[in-house]
């Protein structure tokens, strides 16, 4: 780990990381305990752990999305064909996933292409060349950071006990700990199973050696081995509390809007709405059209009228500058507003002496 963890919060100094430390990791929203061990759990573990691999190896920021056949899904979760489509089904009225399908003159299914949707806003997520962190990256949070082997472990868990096994994993991540205490009721809680599903299934994850419960201290273990993790590679994980030096929420609509003025070098005029006029000059920096571009710095959001693109005005930093580091679109805000920031910081130094003095 270097300085830029310990500028940005990510850890302390002289503290050492605590979760998955040395094994291969991804990322999935905690969406997907709401499925409570289902085979929509298995499907949505496979397209996250999938496009973990197909983020970090792009060769620019686009729009996750990728093409696989059923037939594909169904060999890597283990599910049937029959079971299959309802899970894909359901994680689209749930708008976890958006799938468009080309068909023939006879109406079937010629491809399938899957687009992985952000938890909160539900607009599709965005590639992060040599960047690990598909959720982090694209501010999904919480977020559950989980070792590679999760699928193979959910295939061979009932579904009670995949709930189990995710849950743990999910506190973990927030914990940043493979060891932790929790009680029975908090756990139940967060599988949203009833006593004996709970019961039943955290029996079955311990007999597998995938985690160990007593005392009320929960333990994960490598689940190669069935112990204690003994692997010391360090690595970057993420978590859902990350501490920055600020906090996206609290920039004012303001503050966004001398950004926007500064990444766009020209001012923007703010309707009764909240939203910015479509004039001509405010072109779309995506399809170029001109009277459909707006802004809404309040609610720290942007929208075009003609391409239909839209999402929160970080995204839209990143995108326009070609910059997947999260970190370095936060320095780039931090240097268009120091200049305000050191003035407003030397205006209440002065109030403060001034107080004194009286």
């Amino acid at each position: 780990m270097g300085s830029i963890e310990l500028l940005f919060g990510l850890r302390k100094e002289g503290e050492s990381e605590g979760l998955w430390v040395g094994h291969s990791v991804f990322q999935l929203p905690v969406t997907v305990q709401r499925y409570k061990g289902s085979p929509e759990a298995l499907v949505l573990a496979y397209l996250y752990q999938f496009a973990s691999g197909f983020s970090f190896h792009s060769d620019k920021p686009v729009v996750i999305e990728f093409s696989i056949s059923q037939e594909k899904i169904a060999e890597r979760t283990g599910l049937s064909l029959r079971v299959l489509p309802g899970a894909i089904q359901e994680l689209e009225a749930d708008k976890c996933i958006r799938v468009e399908r080309t068909r023939d003159e006879r109406g079937r299914v010629t491809l399938s292409v899957y687009l992985l949707l952000h938890s909160t806003t539900q607009e599709p997520l965005w590639t992060t060349p040599n960047i690990w962190g598909v959720c982090h990256q694209n501010g999904d949070r919480p977020f559950i950071t989980a070792p590679k082997e999760l699928l193979k472990v959910l295939m061979q868990l009932q579904p009670g006990a995949r709930a189990v096994y995710l849950s743990a994993l999910s506190m973990a991540s927030v914990r940043i700990k493979m060891s932790f205490k929790v009680t029975p009721e908090d756990w139940k809680a967060e599988t949203l199973l009833g006593r004996n599903a709970f019961n039943r299934g955290k029996k079955e994850c311990v007999k597998r050696g995938l985690l160990k419960y007593n005392r009320q201290v929960l333990t994960l273990h490598d689940p190669a081995t069935g112990k204690p993790s003994t692997k010391e590679r360090q690595q970057r994980v993420y978590h859902k509390d990350a501490q920055w030096k600020f906090s996206l929420d609290d920039i004012t609509g303001t503050e966004w809007q001398k950004v926007a003025e500064d990444l766009f070098k020209r001012s923007f005029t703010v309707g009764a709405a909240g939203w910015t006029h479509t004039t001509p000059d405010n072109i779309c920096p995506f399809c170029k059209e001109g009277r459909a571009f707006t802004m809404h710095f309040e609610h720290s959001q942007w929208k075009c009228h003609q391409c239909r693109e839209r999402g929160r005005i970080f995204q839209l930093l990143q995108r326009v500058q070609q910059e997947p580091q999260a970190q370095r679109v936060r320095e780039y805000i931090t240097a268009v507003l120091a200049p305000e920031k050191e003035t407003a910081d030397t205006r209440t130094a002065v109030l403060a002496g001034s107080v004194e003095d009286i």
